[in-house]
């Protein structure tokens, strides 16, 4: 609205070849969200799972950390974990699936990292420090940073699809309102562009 006017004149006061038009582009438009929706399936699957996982973890920083001081306070118990740095850790609190805060004791005292463990048998070090809570909290900034990315590049990749699939249509819109509409992406603080 516009002064209290709409910025777009209604149905009625278009003339029946606008009215057709609107219709078609509509109709374009709703099989290109479709296709973009089925070939994108298998990566949209992903993202909720992961975007719960960053939420939670935010979510629960203190309490995890609590948890990761704590089992480090107490004699190992499991089998421990060699990174691939050939460091020993302790698996203090499982994160999800195969992610993990771990503990050692170190020379100058307690140390946490965020561990990662490979079907391959590698084990990755995300981040480490000497403070729980700032290890969890660097932890859920990347995390939160690598969804953006993953956003960035769905949006990336299903603008090129629906350009090489109507070309000489912009589609950039299309491309846009899905990622945001699926992703969520008013949870995250991210740049204007990408909403």
């Amino acid at each position: 609205m516009l002064g209290g006017k709409p910025l777009v004149p209604p149905v009625e006061s278009l003339n029946p070849i606008e009215v057709v038009m609107r219709a078609q582009t509509a109709d374009v438009e709703s099989r290109a969200h479709l296709e973009a929706a089925e070939h994108f399936a298998e990566q949209l699957k992903q993202f909720p799972v992961s975007r719960d996982h960053v939420t939670r973890l935010e979510r629960d920083i203190a309490k995890l950390a609590v948890a990761a001081m704590t089992a480090s306070q107490r004699p190992p118990q499991g089998e421990a974990i060699q990174t691939d740095e050939g460091w020993l850790w302790h698996k203090s609190v499982e994160l999800y699936e195969n992610v993990c805060i771990c503990h050692r004791q170190g020379a100058q005292g307690v140390e946490f990292a965020i561990v990662e463990r490979f079907p391959s048998g590698s084990n990755e070090i995300w981040v480490k420090g000497r403070n729980a809570v700032e290890v969890l909290k660097a932890f859920s900034q990347d995390q939160q940073h690598a969804l953006q990315i993953w956003m960035e590049d769905i949006q990336a990749q299903m603008k090129q699809f629906l350009a090489d699939r109507y070309p000489g249509e912009d589609r950039n819109r299309i491309a846009e309102n899905f990622v945001r509409r699926f992703t969520g992406t008013q949870c995250f603080n991210l740049p204007q562009d990408l909403i």
